[in-house]
């Protein structure tokens, strides 16, 4: 399972997301929106250009920002923070639930390697300004080299612990003390783990300024002294001898109070200073807008689901359907068993005679008989893709019903899940659900008599669609059957989802009604009416199902 993970995730960026959503029940969608956002509930990604940059910034953006609504605990826990406080907590639960997403996601920390090191990249390479951007940006790099390998981030580590130590020169302590806080970042295991922290590293810092202003000479002694040195001033001669003995006896040097004075303001102004906490996901979010794809004719994203499951059983769809698929379910169901055999082991009991073995019963020979041994099953997800486009309606009615029929032969064999759904839904790029993986295809049989056309052919985000619901599927052999009667709005993008299901190990069969579609599967079938459509169903998943095993 583990080895599918790696390959979804390495995936293209629809696919990618949609893993995402069924890992963390958090949205993730990839679509044309004008530019990256969430709302604490989902994630929306514009459609983005096909770079490498492109899918790190994407899909980093994606797994971060799920983790963050999954893992961060209630907001109430935040309030009265802000400033110092609020900055570190904000490092603090990045590194948290980015070390959760590591560990839940294989390949997940090598895609938030490469998104760190992306931002490194863009990064200002200019000292820090404040003492609190010196103080974020030690914190920062000491997480990430913690969490990932590569010079480039133990090089970034120590120059911007020198600058932290540059700035606070005069209490060296307060990088030390820092540095062993945040080495217990790795065990916190909670947002409230990270909060407490966060308010650990600035109670350490408002001590290390008492510290300091305990050591301020008292301003009223001070007076008190002057007045006393005017009362009593030494004769000239006096005066003479004092600086003589001073110069001999030089101290090696002389602290008046102002370095711990300045000490003091420079703490001051970091634990008052106001400080943006947005600013990291606003530079991925600039960099993502940077990258999105231009191409207003581009469809390579996942259709969005309009979830119409039936709700019913429609006894007289289903009496028609059972008629169609009843000698179908028959034939495929001998198929699919006969393909289950591996191999006849000769044995001296059982009901078949051997053939081969009949002519050796003459010498003594006992064993005569077949015995079958169980070989591979059959382990297959199907998904039907039924175009119902505005050209479809003098036959979505039959398409409707061949779907039904193949559906119930499919689900009739053990080891094989089956799910229907149509496109376009409402005019749009939309997809409509009508059974689902796992659900009985008999108690959704109301739907199909009422399935209507709507709209063009947008059998790309249809494509993508089906990959995406394969991504999170356990069968071994994944087909995904497009039954359409017209030429889709976006061919390459239709090529480019066809291409990376083969990547996938996903098997595309297309059955075109008076319409060519060997263009784009090079598993296809061509027919010249809908009511040809049965038969058709029938030949292409036999022949699918009894190929080789592909394993995903």
């Amino acid at each position: 399972m583990r080895n599918n993970q790696a390959k979804v995730v390495q995936a293209a960026l629809p696919i990618a997301v949609r893993f995402i959503t069924e890992k963390t029940g958090v949205e993730v969608l990839y679509g044309p929106f004008s530019t990256a956002s969430t709302d604490l509930k989902s994630i929306r990604i514009p459609l983005l250009n096909d770079s490498e940059t492109a899918r790190t910034l994407g899909l980093g953006y994606a797994l971060h920002e799920a983790y963050h609504i999954k893992e961060t605990e209630s907001l109430d826990l935040l309030k009265g923070m802000k400033g110092l406080a609020m900055g570190m907590f904000q490092i603090l639960e990045d590194n948290r639930i980015e070390l959760r997403a590591s560990s839940d996601f294989v390949g997940g920390n090598q895609v938030l390697r490469d998104l760190a090191l992306l931002l490194m990249d863009k990064a200002d390479k200019s000292k820090p300004k404040t003492p609190a951007q010196a103080v974020f940006s030690a914190a920062y790099t000491f997480l990430e080299a913690s969490r990932f390998t590569g010079q480039s981030f133990l090089d970034r580590k120590k120059a911007a612990w020198e600058d932290l130590e540059e700035i606070f020169n005069g209490v060296p302590s307060i990088p030390d003390r820092l540095e062993i806080l945040l080495s217990r970042a790795d065990r916190l295991r909670s947002t409230t783990d990270a909060r407490a922290l966060a308010l650990a590293i600035v109670s350490m810092i408002e001590e290390e300024k008492e510290k300091l202003q305990n050591q301020q000479p008292d301003s009223e002694s001070e007076d008190e002294s002057e007045d006393e040195d005017q009362g009593q001033q030494p004769d000239s001669e006096s005066e003479d001898e004092s600086e003589d003995e001073d110069q001999g006896q030089q101290p090696d040097s002389v602290d008046d109070g102002n370095g711990s004075k300045e000490a003091i303001n420079m703490i001051d102004e970091l634990l008052s200073e106001e400080v943006s906490t947005q600013e990291r996901d606003d530079e991925i979010k600039q960099l993502m807008n940077q990258n999105v794809n231009e191409d207003g004719a581009n469809q390579f994203f996942p259709a969005a689901v309009h979830k119409q499951y039936g709700t019913s059983r429609d006894e007289g769809m289903l009496a028609g359907a059972q008629r169609i698929s009843s000698q179908m379910r028959r034939r495929l169901k001998q198929y699919l068993e006969s393909s289950t055999w591996e191999d006849r082991l000769p044995t001296s009991t059982g009901r078949k005679l051997s053939a081969r073995k009949l002519s050796q019963v003459a010498t003594g020979q006992s064993r005569v008989f077949d015995k079958r041994i169980d070989g591979e099953g059959i382990d297959t997800a199907v998904l039907f893709l039924i175009d119902r486009s505005g050209s479809m309606c003098h036959q979505i009615d039959i398409a409707a019903q061949a779907a039904l029929a193949a559906a119930l032969a499919v689900e009739s064999n053990q080891g094989c899940s089956v799910q229907v759904t149509a496109f376009p839904y409402d005019c749009s790029d939309s997809v409509m659900e009508i059974t689902k993986f796992g659900q009985k295809v008999a108690d959704s049989s109301n739907i199909y008599r009422v399935l209507g056309v709507d709209g063009g052919t947008p059998l790309a985000p249809a494509m993508i669609y089906g990959l995406q619901e394969m991504a999170i599927r356990q069968e071994q052999r994944k087909i995904i059957i497009a039954i359409t009667d017209g030429a889709p709005e976006c061919r390459i993008s239709c090529e480019k989802a066809y291409e990376l299901g083969k990547q996938m190990g996903v098997e595309f069969i297309g059955i075109g009604i008076n319409t060519d579609v060997d263009w784009l599967f090079e598993n296809s079938r061509g027919i010249s009416s809908v009511d040809e459509l049965p038969k058709c169903m029938f030949e292409v998943l036999k022949a699918s199902m009894l190929a080789s095993n592909l394993h995903f």
